[in-house]
């Protein structure tokens, strides 16, 4: 918008239009399975649910999703657990039915098939 241009012509350094924001965040949730939420650190990083199917009986560290995907997984939640738990070891091993949030890049949220 030119508000938005005249804003940045005035030297502000960051330009938040909610209008835009939210489009981009109703775009999301219909188009890319899991999504949860823009992280409020940078909008080119999102946050997604998934829910383990293939990739069980696994360890994080044989899955290596960090190479092979470009996200990190930031907590797990089993199917009988109340409470995520964050920052999992990498010598965890899957189960199915576990869900997992993970922060990847915006641009690379294509379907994942875990």
């Amino acid at each position: 918008p030119d508000h938005q241009r005249l804003l940045y012509k005035l030297g502000v350094d960051t330009v938040i239009i909610p209008e835009q924001l939210a489009a981009v965040q109703l775009a999301s949730k219909v188009a890319i399975p899991g999504f949860i939420q823009y992280a409020s650190f940078d909008t080119e990083m999102s946050f997604q649910e998934l829910v383990v199917e293939k990739w069980a009986g696994k360890t994080l560290l044989e899955l290596d999703l960090t190479n092979k995907y470009g996200m990190q997984i930031i907590a797990i939640r089993g199917q009988s657990e109340n409470n995520f738990r964050f920052i999992p070891n990498a010598q965890y091993e899957l189960q199915t039915g576990d869900k997992l949030i993970v922060i990847r890049r915006t641009s690379d949220s294509h379907e994942i098939h875990s």
